[in-house]
């Protein structure tokens, strides 16, 4: 699939614009991405319009992203915080992260997300497999968190055989819990890091 295909099945997925919603982040295009880290839903309310990060020539602008999201909402949170340490982890050894969620509607909580009903929570299914499908290798899913699961447990039929999911025997906590997730983020480095080894 060319980024071009790509791009044109992900327009008819997701509005332009697109506020509010947060289908995913990465840098640049996802079809360059080994690894899709997967949550609840974007938490840091922003409403700007994600089409505004994105370019033909290059796919996401997570930098410009970043500096709009600084702006916004000053210090980054616990969730963004350990989502960059794994970014940055992967990023030693060549490896790209696609950054995305169960639900893409913007919402401070879980608790405040629950309260919209499920078509207005804006199921992030579509997207998910889209990007999923465009993983190079080694394909690597890493769920944080009980609803990030329990879609992969539903879902786990429709997924390309040759994707690899974190270790269920592992089950990493949603990353904005708990005061310290330095083990769980050294886990899901080593394991992404082992798989590139198995696919050299």
């Amino acid at each position: 699939m060319t980024n071009t295909d790509w791009v044109a099945r992900l327009k008819q997925i997701v509005d332009c614009p697109l506020r509010g919603q947060r289908p995913f982040i990465c840098e640049g295009y996802p079809t360059k991405c080994h690894a899709v880290i997967i949550g609840t839903n974007p938490a840091s309310p922003l409403n700007m319009n994600w089409w505004e990060f994105w370019t033909s020539d290059y796919g996401f602008d997570y930098n410009l992203f970043m500096c709009k999201y600084k702006a916004r909402r000053g210090k980054p949170g616990p969730t963004r915080q350990r989502l960059m340490r794994i970014t940055e982890c992967l990023r030693e050894v060549r490896l790209k992260c696609v950054e995305t969620n169960v639900y893409r509607r913007e919402a401070k909580s879980e608790e405040q997300l629950w309260e919209y009903d499920v078509p207005n929570r804006h199921p992030n299914d579509e997207v998910l497999h889209l990007l999923i499908e465009g993983l190079q290798p080694p394909k690597a899913i890493v769920p944080h968190g009980r609803v990030a699961r329990d879609w992969l447990i539903v879902q786990g039929h429709k997924l390309p055989p040759d994707v690899r999911i974190l270790d269920r025997d592992r089950q990493i906590q949603h990353l904005s819990k708990g005061s310290d997730r330095d083990d769980d983020i050294t886990y899901v480095c080593d394991w992404i890091k082992s798989l590139l080894g198995e696919n050299r």
